[in-house]
């Protein structure tokens, strides 16, 4: 978040205790427009394959794409906005941070998951 906009009071942010809490589509806004630097940007646009899974009917259940698209995403996610916090010195990742990368981690899987379906021996 700009320090103008911290110091101000303005926006949208929530101060608890000296700490400011980011909504997510702000802090999506602010990674996207470049805040956070060109990885920030980067990080936005995951959210891109994350939207395109609501038109998994298009794709082929054997699609590895997917699968890989959004594993790479979890951890490029993960790695980064913690690595960007803790330099930080100070900002914390609330609840919503870690539900957002763990809803990447769930769809990479429930890709997987989908391209194995009927490879699975049953005992019929």
């Amino acid at each position: 978040m700009p320090e103008a906009d911290a110091a101000s009071g303005s926006g949208s942010s929530l101060m608890a205790q000296d700490t400011v809490i980011t909504p997510g589509w702000e802090a999506f806004l602010y990674a996207l427009f470049g805040w956070s630097g060109i990885l920030g940007i980067a990080s936005a646009l995951t959210n891109l394959p994350m939207v395109a899974t609501a038109f998994h009917g298009k794709w082929s259940a054997r699609a590895r794409w997917p699968v890989i698209v959004l594993a790479a995403a979890t951890v490029f996610n993960l790695g980064y906005w913690l690595w960007w916090v803790a330099d930080d010195g100070g900002a914390t990742l609330e609840i919503g941070y870690y539900v957002w990368v763990a809803s990447f981690a769930c769809a990479s899987l429930a890709f997987r998951l989908r391209g194995q379906e009927g490879t699975i021996p049953t005992s019929e």
